[in-house]
């Protein structure tokens, strides 16, 4: 067996999944922390819990609709303390967004 000869490279990095159709789809829906419906609203990207700044954006898959406030405010106050604050869990919303998009 020939040994690896750069055994010191990483692995490629797996492309996201990414669909303007989707994003689309997902802004206009209501803003999912407020209710929002007529707001300018904007699919965001909401990375699982673990993920660092080094890894980008999560696939689209993964968007919420959100109406601008809350996007500022979930920007500048973080994961865990806006959805606490909201009293929403945002893994469920993702399913539920999905859903309404996918069927």
């Amino acid at each position: 067996m020939t040994p690896n000869p750069k055994p010191y490279l990483p692995c490629p990095k797996e492309k996201p999944y990414r669909s303007k159709k989707h994003r689309k789809a997902v802004e206009k829906l209501p803003c999912c922390a407020c209710g929002e419906p007529y707001s300018d609203r904007v699919a965001h990207h909401e990375n699982p819990v673990g993920w660092g700044t080094m890894a980008g954006k999560c696939d689209d898959d993964r968007c919420l609709p959100m109406c601008q406030k809350c996007h500022l405010w979930r920007h500048q106050y973080g994961r865990d303390t806006f959805w606490t604050q909201v009293g929403k869990d945002p893994e469920k919303l993702i399913e539920e967004t999905n859903r309404m998009i996918l069927g």
